[in-house]
């Protein structure tokens, strides 16, 4: 994925004598999943718990 999505930018980051590459990468977004018709109802239930 680094090297299909890479932007050229990277950082190498040192933490309690521990060496870490950060490497900055856009990843295109995924295709949005469109349902075909529906499984639910809604009822329109604005509150469902009252305290009287």
């Amino acid at each position: 994925m680094l090297r299909e999505h890479s932007q050229d930018e990277s950082d190498l980051v040192e933490r309690e004598r521990v060496f870490y590459q950060i490497a900055t990468c856009e990843v295109p977004e995924e295709k949005r999943y469109r349902p075909v018709g529906f499984s639910g109802v809604d009822l329109g239930t604005i509150t469902t718990l009252t305290d009287y």
